[in-house]
């Protein structure tokens, strides 16, 4: 016989502490065996704060309704998706997925574990990794689990858990809150429960008073195996910094005779540390925490982050927390969900995970289930073990049957053009369970773990022939990026001057064998950011709404970089060659969004998320449209080949190149050296998007302009290594595989807007920084 619920192997990671962005992160315990790698942190620190003030804002904004959900979802998930490649890269992501394959084949779950030797990732919001591969969260897939694990010396003895549940609860700063007021803080809670205490399963009991005193006669008068706290961020109600309360400018009323003060985190672990009873406690933020949060848009996780780890540190095994408040019909479902799990004897990792997919399956296109935080510091995940069952509740088993291996299906890529990205399959609500008391093998105290040297860096992997792919910096997405308005009256500049064209080479030499990779030097230094005055946009003449082209002649072209001639260079780019082209047309500039309007409009194809009632920005009608997919792209060409009886398509990556740099191979469009007046980098420091005709020094030497900076440009072409050959898959746009991004934006650096720099997207995103402009064959 075999109980109902599902059971984990361990794929333990840590990461270690930092050098700059890197992180040296290690797997030290897995089905497959171990691993090394490094991790490149995607974000500075000020496009991180910025990116958490979006998510943060998104988790808050997921309840309002369906029509809010999915953009706030595609922000969660591109997040998501960027911590969990910058994670899992490499040697790591082969471990993680054969290990994830091992688990299936045995029908059981894989429970990830973090733990983080570095305070400023212990705080991000890691339960939203997204796993693109397999198209899920890491979290909601089958049979899985995430645990943020803390490396504590010594064994803790786990405690018996079961039914009746026994529940403290304690509201932790109740102020001067009117009776009405607090019963509908504690509303959520009592409501989730109230079926529970009907069948036996679980005893709440609410704290009478905040202070340590009231949580210590608590414990001196019962048995307790569940500590619940619904906190606004803090413990101790805070007035101004130094200030005590009834000092004057102090927010908080003086105490009265024989008022015990309020508890702060460290008391509270030290109260609750010695209770033998207790396996559980959980942190919930109550109303009005919508509003507490600080700069940054982590405080409040930050505060609970470290209240967790006092409690597990003190001796607590497992807490919980939810820093941000959830609309009630999440709360319910969530407090519910998991402790009738705990009920049940279900282990504390299995039951997290059991409560995240009926907040999922609940509240659909929300994200309120990655809000909880579970924190464990037990060497071992049972935390519960049923003591025993009220008679009023069956227990349920199912008999043991052999089940064949899960079958892992490729996802098949759609030929047409899609109009909008795809969102995730709902899947239907599975029946609770209530499965049967077990009580596990008695547990183990595993040894303390040796410490390791924090400065020595594990040693690197051989350089291997193949490229590696750029690491890159993800952009710090806004929902809705708001360009530089321009002034009203300012000269416009002299027309660009262009170079004198090379005679173009018609016939392609004999093809040569490519030159071995050249290694590049570990630290490359790059361009100082200059503090530069804001560039002033002149006004001119609208673009024209058809694409305005320019021939770029038949010949050959360098592709790719030399690192000797480019000290920047990434092994991507590696090696140079040479590769002819027929005679083709390019945009001038990328799709404007006036451009873009007139397709949307003629074709009823969506528009991007961010216009207002389907309507462009206004004053923005010449700047690159954004928030465009590869699919949105092919979308415009097929509408543009049908209205002008001619085929335009999206530019190969070659065809993007060579329009970029020239026939004799330019670093930059303008030319070899950097100049940041050029082009709208990150060096320009615009932080925003600007009209396409803004950089006209920035020219390429056929004349075409934003080919550095901007927005990123989508091409036709599959990710591949070099050499470039246009007849082995890569050009066919019905073949599975991430698609070439070229340009960098207005965030990247001097490095990232380079001619021959390469980066890829999925083909279905559709960030705040992507665009695109089309070209047509010659003839």
């Amino acid at each position: 016989m075999k109980e109902v619920y599902t059971t984990y192997l361990d794929f333990e990671l840590e990461i270690g502490p930092s050098h700059g962005r890197d992180y040296p992160v290690t797997v030290t315990q897995a089905p497959r065996g171990e691993a090394r790698g490094t991790m490149r942190f995607p974000y500075e620190a000020s496009a991180l704060e910025k990116r958490l003030v979006v998510v943060q804002n998104a988790l808050l904004g997921s309840g309002g309704g369906p029509q809010l959900a999915f953009p706030e979802e595609l922000v969660v998930r591109d997040f998501g998706r960027d911590l969990f490649e910058a994670l899992f890269n490499a040697e790591i992501r082969r471990c993680y997925e054969q290990s994830l394959q091992q688990a299936r084949q045995e029908n059981k779950g894989l429970s990830l574990k973090l733990r983080f030797q570095p305070s400023e990732l212990a705080a991000l919001p890691w339960e939203y990794l997204y796993d693109q591969r397999q198209g899920e969260y890491v979290c909601l897939a089958r049979s899985a689990s995430l645990v943020r694990c803390l490396g504590l010396p010594g064994a803790v003895s786990p405690p018996s858990l079961g039914a009746p549940l026994h529940i403290l609860a304690m509201i932790a700063d109740p102020g001067h809150a009117e009776p009405e007021e607090l019963a509908r803080q504690k509303e959520p809670l009592e409501t989730a429960l109230q079926s529970l205490q009907a069948q036996g399963l679980v005893q709440l009991t609410w704290l009478e008073g905040p202070t340590w005193h009231h949580v210590q006669q608590a414990k001196q008068g019962g048995t307790w195996h569940v500590f619940h706290l619904l906190s606004q961020g803090g413990f101790s109600p805070a007035g101004p910094k130094g200030a005590q309360p009834g000092d004057k400018g102090s927010k908080t009323p003086p105490r009265e005779e024989g008022e015990m003060r309020p508890l702060n985190p460290a008391d509270l672990a030290r109260t609750l540390a010695d209770h033998p009873s207790l396996g559980v406690a959980l942190l919930s933020a109550r109303a009005g925490a919508r509003g507490a949060s600080l700069a940054g848009g982590a405080s409040l996780r930050s505060v609970f982050t470290s209240t967790a780890a006092h409690l597990v540190q003190q001796g607590i095994p497992a807490v919980l927390t939810m820093p941000y408040e959830m609309t009630d019909q999440a709360a319910v479902e969530l407090f519910r969900a998991f402790y009738r799990a705990l009920a049940l004897g279900i282990p504390v990792d299995a039951a997290v995970a059991e409560a995240r997919k009926v907040v999922k399956l609940a509240v659909p296109n929300g994200v309120e289930w990655g809000a909880a935080a579970l924190f464990m510091g037990l060497p071992d995940r049972v935390v519960s073990s049923a003591r025993g069952r009220p008679a009023s509740v069956p227990a349920r088993v199912i008999e043991e049957q052999p089940r064949a291996p899960a079958r892992i299906e490729t996802p098949v890529e759609v030929i047409e053009p899609r109009p909008v990205p795809p969102r995730e399959p709902r899947r239907e609500p599975r029946p609770e369970r209530e499965a049967p008391a077990r009580t596990p093998p008695p547990v183990e105290p595993r040894p303390a773990p040796v410490s390791r040297p924090e400065q020595v860096k594990p040693p690197a992997p051989p350089r291997r022939p193949a490229r590696e792919t750029p690491v890159r910096t993800p952009p710090p997405a806004e929902p809705r990026p708001a360009p530089v308005s321009p002034p009203e009256k300012v000269k416009p500049p002299a027309p660009p001057r262009r170079p004198a064209r090379e005679a173009p080479v018609r016939t392609p030499p004999p093809a040569e064998p490519p030159p071995a990779p050249v290694s590049l030097p570990e630290k490359v230094k790059e361009p100082a950011l200059e503090r530069r005055p804001k560039r002033v946009i002149p006004k001119r003449a609208p673009l024209p709404i058809q694409p305005e082209l320019i021939l770029i002649p038949a010949g050959e072209f360098l592709m790719g970089s030399q690192p000797e001639r480019d000290q920047m260079a990434y092994e991507a780019e590696y090696p140079q060659h040479g590769v002819y082209l027929p005679d083709y047309r390019m945009a001038k500039t990328p799709i404007t969004h006036a451009q873009y309007a007139a397709f949307v409009k003629a074709s009823g194809h969506p528009a991007p998320y961010y216009w207002v009632d389907g309507k462009l920005p206004e004053g923005k009608e010449d700047y690159p449209v954004a928030y465009v997919s590869w699919y949105d792209a092919l979308a415009y060409c097929k509408w543009l080949s049908k209205k002008q009886g001619r085929t335009y398509r999206l530019p190969s990556e070659a065809e993007w190149e060579k329009a970029a740099r020239g026939s004799e191979g330019r670093i930059y469009p303008w030319g070899d050296a950097w100049d940041p007046a050029c082009c709208n980098s990150k060096e320009s420091r615009l932080e925003e998007t600007t009209p396409a005709h803004a950089f006209p020094e920035g020219a390429s030497p056929y004349g075409i302009l934003d080919m550095a900076g901007n927005v990123w440009e989508w091409t036709g072409s599959l990710y591949k290594p070099y050499p470039y050959d246009a007849k082995d898959g890569r050009e066919d746009p019905q073949a599975f595989g991430k698609r070439v991004l070229r340009s960098g934006a207005y965030y990247s650096t001097a490095r990232r807007v380079r001619c021959a720099y390469r980066d890829s997207g999925y083909t279905e995103d559709s960030r705040g920084s992507y665009g695109f402009r089309v070209v047509l064959a010659a003839g």
